[in-house]
């Protein structure tokens, strides 16, 4: 009688975990979901909310097929410390497109 019980018992935690686990998934994609809304099909809103609050929305924009390894802007502090630079456009190109 005691194994019987035992084994219901995991088997509720189980049922249970997983019960939890579809109910956290479900709600993580809900939420990306709505981010990806956002992001996609109102960010003509925001853009013009920006530009009636005076703010500036701020991106920090890289060309990956530009940076060859680097990590730090090219300049002076880079070649001075031994980093790998990045070049300016790598950054500004983006902006630019």
């Amino acid at each position: 009688m005691m194994r019987e019980t035992e084994h219901s018992h995991k088997t509720f935690h189980r049922k249970k975990t997983v019960t939890v686990l579809f109910i956290c998934l479900f709600l993580f994609t809900v939420l990306i979901g709505r981010l990806v809304y956002l992001m996609v099909f109102q960010s003509a809103y925001y853009m013009e909310k920006a530009k009636e609050l005076g703010k500036l929305i701020v991106a920090h924009c890289e060309d990956e097929s530009l940076l060859h390894g680097g990590y730090i802007h090219d300049g002076e502090y880079a070649k001075a410390y031994n980093h790998k630079g990045i070049c300016s456009e790598s950054e500004w190109g983006q902006v630019k497109r």
